[in-house]
């Protein structure tokens, strides 16, 4: 099913369809964090994908969000049950601040804002706080994503 999913959102990607991205993206985000530890670590694993991180960088004011929150909530207390998940949720995150560091930094903001609050949805709007300038996509992010780069 991954295969399948992988190949939604390339169509999706290159129809400039940002609905269906998102929509798709909000069932990986479903999956990122689910129980099942073999069905988290599949959907994390589409991230070290050189094409995922492409669409993840085109799109990253609409998909990094979403993706934020949810491996946020497998690597913050109590975290997902299986260290594995925790551990690449956590080199994800990383990387997605090699991406860009002010998105991912205002959606760790936001999450405990939303927290303190009471609230504890998923959804992430765009940013309309004052950013640093976007680099585009190089080779660090490519490496920042890559699995070799736990070896």
């Amino acid at each position: 099913m991954q295969y399948e999913v992988e190949c939604l959102v390339s169509f999706a990607n290159k129809q400039g369809d940002k609905r269906a991205m998102q929509r798709l993206f909000s069932h990986i985000c479903e999956s990122v964090v689910d129980v099942h530890f073999q069905i988290a670590l599949e959907s994390i694993g589409m991230f070290e994908r050189e094409e995922f991180v492409r669409i993840l960088a085109e799109n990253r004011d609409l998909l990094v969000p979403m993706l934020v929150q949810s491996l946020l909530e497998n690597v913050e207390e109590p975290g997902h049950w299986h260290s594995g998940v925790r551990a690449s949720s956590g080199e994800i995150l990383a990387a997605i601040d090699v991406l860009d560091r002010s998105l991912a930094k205002k959606v760790r903001r936001n999450r405990r804002h939303a927290e303190t609050v009471g609230n504890s949805g998923r959804e992430g709007g765009g940013s309309s706080d004052a950013e640093e300038p976007r680099q585009s996509i190089d080779s660090d992010v490519f490496q920042a994503f890559s699995p070799k780069r736990r070896g």
